[in-house]
């Protein structure tokens, strides 16, 4: 049981870095789409 809590862990860690990552590069590029016009 322990190891599932873990992998859960993990899991939801690795989802949650994607989630930021993705935010940033998308605010970035809206950024750079509303400075270019």
């Amino acid at each position: 049981m322990k190891n599932v809590q873990s992998f859960h862990g993990y899991f939801y860690t690795s989802v949650a870095v994607c989630r930021f990552a993705f935010r940033s590069k998308f605010a970035r590029v809206v950024s750079f789409r509303s400075r270019q016009t």
